[in-house]
């Protein structure tokens, strides 16, 4: 070999540093040129082809912008023109690529030849797949039982012409899955003000009581929240007080941080709405105006809620409740948010209505920086709607109770108890009650079980454990691939009309769910009058057509070019005042006839949770929460996984000397409903008598990647999953009672108490 010299050696890193620079300047020369919404390839500076659309990994539905290059979706980046999102995106959202491309995806029908959950499969054709399913449904149709079908659709599913195709069948079990956090809260705020959401204007406001929520890290709607959250705290320099068992990410980064006791937020409420309304710092003229209840009787009712009482329970000072009171009621403009440290509770129905109260006695309801009612586009339908409720658990009639649980087990066990006969059919979509239910195991057993369910239809993308235990499997398409839209609520107060269109053709036989019920609908027959479309895609033309021709803006057209319209303007406050509020009675209802008749106090009240009274000095009370980068929708994106793969306990460091259990020490986790095993984190930052522990990861089916094997195929990255030899680990469901509100219907996620011991 030739030896080189230094001056040669200098010359030809000289040449070699031109070529780089030569090619610093080229890419900066095309990257000048590209403007929001463009982007260069890097390897043949050519512009990729972009396609505005809506993302549907959580529940924020930010506006996404799609680059593509050969086919392939090559970089996901966030719509500056959609309204709650602006222009930014999360982790979860830029590793959609990797759900659509895993390896592990389905791509074809399927029916299993052995028992369930032997996981034996042969691939069939769409023919063979959807007259199985016509043929079953045209028998439950022709026996006069609609009620033996039973459908279930999860948070992910694109719901509209489904739920129109089970309402046409007519069954009256047809669900639609709430998230976790979510069921009190949407029958608290429909109770109250006839509507089924909250958007708290954080931007203009300038103090926040955060109750149990998590913005900075995972919240509903996360990201557009989160921006706003941002905005107040920096442009108004709004206070933000966080009322939390756990340090999270958002209570680290409040101004004051109160570790309170479990199940108490309500009381801390009630009592500041208590000492608000004892020191004449409320607003009676709204109050006499818009609320059902007068000043003397609310003072009367708050008055046994004292700040001595709240300290005791919450273990909270009463300074404290007391300053802060003083602090919420005197600064204008005001708000409040709750998640799901709160609703997820017996009491989280009482606990929302109460934290509601506090913005209903500051006057600060629906007004610049206050507590706002939802703005949503005005969607129109597509020609005459099935009759009867929409698939939402009975949700939508404040006079519907009690509320069906979510629960599918508790569902299917209670309509065999009731009707004396098996289910004839389920069909989940997008759900996945085998990983994501309290009592996961107990689950498995009944979706297992061929004497209680005699068809078990699963769509989904992946093969998650609830379609492992299915008899067909339908592979469905990923948001990248199918059509919809997203009307809000808007964030910015604005309503706005957002569409999600394909970026890329179905990978394999997927299908949009939306599709094959219009095929199930014609093949069965009957429920032409309701499927007059071909397709979802010329649905969803004519419904945006008529929306959009009601508001007198844009077009098909100009939605598919910009994502998202919107009539723009300024947001118009207190729209209660033209029309008042959507209850009977058109104001607040603080005092709910609904809440009364269903056995419930009809005022915002509070009560301690079941059992907590009882003195377990061992006992712990066991909480889940959510990391940012992970539902449990996306453990199959490698991105994500390989962030988060993991889960240990936390543990106050306190509470682990008292129990003989060290940093990192192998422990076990020992609750109403199974025992798991994983390691302890100790920390400062968790009440003592409260451990947590994360919630989406632990997967045993779902593919390789959620399950952190290492494996050779199409895509090198998985031949480097090196988290594997750490374990996946392990999933806190399983070891939570199924506990079912009789009122609310909703899952009591967190009242679970647990012991710990050290392995």
């Amino acid at each position: 070999m030739e030896k080189i010299g230094r001056r040669n050696f200098l010359k030809l890193c000289g040449g070699t540093a031109g070529i780089l620079t030569l090619g610093k300047a080229a890419n900066e020369v095309a990257q000048a040129s590209v403007r929001p919404g463009e982007n260069v390839s890097r390897a043949t500076r050519r512009f990729r082809q972009s396609t505005p659309t809506t993302c549907q990994l959580c529940h924020a539905r930010c506006g996404v912008i799609c680059f593509v290059e050969d086919a392939r979706v090559v970089k996901i980046e966030g719509n500056p023109e959609h309204p709650g999102n602006r222009g930014k995106i999360c982790a979860k959202g830029q590793a959609g690529i990797n759900l659509a491309y895993n390896p592990d995806r389905i791509l074809y029908p399927l029916k299993r030849v052995g028992k369930r959950g032997e996981g034996k499969w042969e691939r069939i054709s769409w023919d063979e797949a959807l007259s199985l399913i016509s043929q079953k449904l045209t028998t439950i149709r022709d026996s006069g039982s609609p009620e033996t079908f039973v459908f279930q659709a999860g948070t992910m599913a694109t719901s509209p012409l489904v739920a129109r195709f089970v309402k046409a069948f007519g069954t009256p079990n047809g669900f639609a899955s709430i998230p976790n956090s979510d069921t009190n809260r949407l029958i608290a705020l429909n109770q109250t003000w006839g509507e089924m959401e909250e958007v708290s204007d954080l931007a203009n406001s300038k103090f926040i009581l955060n109750f149990g929520a998590n913005p900075y890290e995972t919240y509903r709607y996360h990201l557009p929240v989160a921006q706003r959250l941002i905005e107040g705290r920096t442009n108004n320099r709004a206070k933000f007080v966080t009322f939390d068992v756990r340090l999270s990410q958002t209570a680290g980064r409040s101004d004051e941080w109160f570790p309170i006791n479990p199940g108490t937020d309500g009381l801390v409420a009630l009592t500041m709405a208590n000492v608000i309304m004892q020191e004449n710092l409320h607003d009676g003229d709204f109050i006499d105006r818009w609320c059902n209840y007068s000043q003397d009787d609310l003072k009367s009712h708050l008055g046994q809620y004292t700040p001595g009482m709240a300290a005791f329970m919450s273990g909270i000072a009463e300074e404290d409740v007391i300053r802060l009171a003083r602090e919420f009621a005197s600064t204008k403009p005001a708000t409040t948010i709750s998640g799901a440290g709160v609703s997820m509770r017996h009491n989280g129905l009482q606990s929302v209505r109460s934290i509601f109260l506090l913005n209903a006695i500051t006057g600060n309801i629906d007004s610049r920086g206050g507590y706002c009612m939802p703005r949503y586009f005005p969607a129109k339908e597509a020609g005459p709607e099935p009759p009867g409720n929409d698939i939402a658990g009975g949700l939508a009639s404040t006079d519907n109770f009690p509320f069906n649980s979510k629960t599918l087990s508790h569902s299917i066990l209670k309509l065999i108890q009731d009707q004396q006969r098996p289910v004839e059919l389920l069909m989940t979509y997008m759900f996945n009650p085998a990983y994501s239910n309290a009592a996961n195991r107990q689950e498995a057993e009944v979706l297992k079980d061929e004497g209680l369910i005699r068809l078990s239809v699963v769509v989904d993308i992946f093969m998650t454990e609830t379609a492992a235990l299915a008899d067909i499997v339908l592979p469905d398409v990923t948001y990248l691939e199918r059509w919809g839209i997203e009307t809000g609520p808007a964030m910015g107060m604005v309503p706005y009309l957002a569409l999600r269109q394909p970026v890329i053709n179905p990978l394999g036989e997927a299908r949009s769910f939306e599709d094959v019920c219009i095929d199930i609908a014609k093949k069965i027959g009957g429920m032409d009058e309701y499927f007059k479309f071909r397709t979802s895609e010329s649905y969803y033309k004519q419904v945006i057509l008529e929306s959009l021709a009601s508001e007198g803006i844009g077009g098909w057209e100009d939605l598919k070019t910009h994502g998202v319209l919107s009539k723009g303007g300024s947001p118009v406050y207190k729209s209660y005042a033209a029309r008042g509020f959507s209850t009977k009675s058109g104001k607040l209802e603080l005092f709910s006839d609904s809440l009364a008749k269903a056995g419930m106090s009809p005022l915002p009240d509070w009560e301690n949770v079941p059992g907590y009274e009882k003195e377990d000095n061992e006992a712990l009370y066991f909480v889940t929460f959510k990391w940012n980068v992970l539902t449990s929708f996306t453990a199959p994106s490698k991105w994500l996984s390989e962030i988060v793969h993991d889960d240990a306990l936390w543990m106050n460091v306190k509470t682990a000397e008292e129990l003989g259990i060290g940093k990192g020490d192998n422990i076990k986790i020992i609750g109403p409903a199974g025992e798991i095993e994983t390691k302890v984190r100790l920390t400062q930052g968790i009440n003592p008598n409260v451990v947590a522990m994360s919630g989406q990861v632990g997967h045993w089916e779902m593919g390789r990647v959620a399950r952190a094997e290492k494996f050779i195929s199409d895509d090198p990255d998985t031949r480097f999953v090196w988290w594997g030899r750490h374990g996946n680990g392990v999933h806190p469901n399983s070891i939570m009672a199924a506990s079912i509100s009789p009122v609310t219907g909703a899952q009591i996620w967190h009242d679970n108490k647990v012991k710990v011991v050290k392995v």
